[in-house]
């Protein structure tokens, strides 16, 4: 039986973490070439700066004491597990303590500093770049 693929746009929560550190803002990469933010979806219900500082916790060990509200990004539709999907983003700026490393999906943990040359995921480079401009 040939099942059609649904035209439906499934609408993900994430809380999205920018953590600053001396050497620059904490990405980190899973199985792909390109480094994102920290932080994931939000479970029902959760509130998103829940799930950004659940999620800095699970993916690098960080305790987060400090989480600022920043301001909202809607990603580009994208294929996920065979659905199409579209991240809707609440940046929060995190202040957190320890030494990250990564855990669970993380594979790697890089800084990025403006003008750097590693892959970004493009909703990434799009927070960031939203994100400098209000530090200006």
């Amino acid at each position: 039986m040939h099942h059609p693929i649904s035209n439906r746009v499934y609408k993900r929560r994430r809380g999205t973490a920018i953590v600053v550190a001396p050497q620059g803002i904490l990405v980190a990469r899973c199985n792909s070439d390109c480094y994102l933010l920290l932080g994931g979806a939000a479970n029902r219900n959760e509130p998103r700066i829940i799930a950004a500082i659940r999620e800095l916790k699970e993916e690098t060990d960080l305790a987060a004491y400090s989480a600022k509200f920043l301001f909202e990004h809607t990603g580009r539709v994208h294929q996920y597990s065979n659905k199409q999907v579209q991240d809707h983003h609440k940046v929060f700026l995190i202040e957190a303590e320890g030494k990250p490393r990564p855990c669970h999906e993380i594979k790697q943990i890089g800084y990025y500093r403006t003008g750097d040359e590693i892959a970004l995921s493009k909703s990434t480079r799009e927070i960031l770049e939203i994100y400098f401009a209000m530090s200006i």
